[in-house]
């Protein structure tokens, strides 16, 4: 992807992501809950570093949910902040049968905005949704089991943005069963050594939200 087609991409992201924030605030609305969200995170991202095998590790999130039903019913948006844990491994192995990893985890706030639909299943109430994400990384850890750093962030290395998928059921009134599915747009990279860690966002989160009121 060019520098050109990039920035195209960046500024489209940012549009949309405006547009639906505009229409958060300027839709009729019944009121909003406020729900307590946490839960596990599934990582498939995709990791490369040369000549080293890469594998990314599970993490978790947690944070608030905000949800947001629109007066037509069944029909609304669902947005919120979150700290997400989330981590990778690089193994380098020697000639002569050993080797050394070395283990990443970043700390990350990340801000969803998506639409939702319910239906009926079975006796259960369920939704399905779709929108954006973005999010910053706030910090990064490197160790290898003797010493540990911190991992070099530049400005453009601590950004992501892409979609979201998932789906929810109600189990409770106040209790939710939610699954997200997060693809990154975007390739991130970290300088570590002489070269660089290229990283593509992809996760499923498992997650219980509890609304109190």
């Amino acid at each position: 992807m060019t520098i050109k087609e990039r920035h195209y991409l960046n500024c489209r992201f940012k549009f949309v992501l405006c547009c639906t924030i505009l229409l958060i605030t300027s839709a009729g609305t019944y009121a909003q809950r406020l729900g307590v969200k946490a839960g596990y995170i599934a990582d498939f991202s995709g990791i490369s570093y040369p000549g080293i095998n890469a594998s990314s590790n599970d993490g978790f999130q947690v944070g608030v949910e905000s949800d947001i039903p629109f007066r037509h019913a069944g029909i609304g948006i669902k947005t919120g902040l979150l700290y997400v844990n989330r981590g990778f491994k690089l193994t380098e192995d020697y000639s002569n049968g050993s080797g050394v990893t070395f283990y990443f985890r970043t700390n990350n706030v990340e801000l969803p905005v998506v639409l939702y639909k319910e239906f009926n299943l079975l006796s259960l109430k369920a939704y399905a949704k779709g929108g954006l994400y973005t999010s910053y990384i706030l910090s990064g850890k490197i160790r290898d089991g003797i010493s540990s750093g911190t991992l070099d962030l530049n400005g453009n290395a601590r950004f992501d943005y892409g979609i979201v998928l998932g789906l929810g059921i109600k189990i409770l009134p106040n209790l939710v069963f939610d699954i997200d599915f997060n693809h990154g747009l975007k390739n991130k990279k970290y300088k570590f050594g002489d070269n660089t860690i290229s990283e593509k966002n992809s996760r499923i989160a498992f997650s219980m939200i509890y609304y109190p009121f």
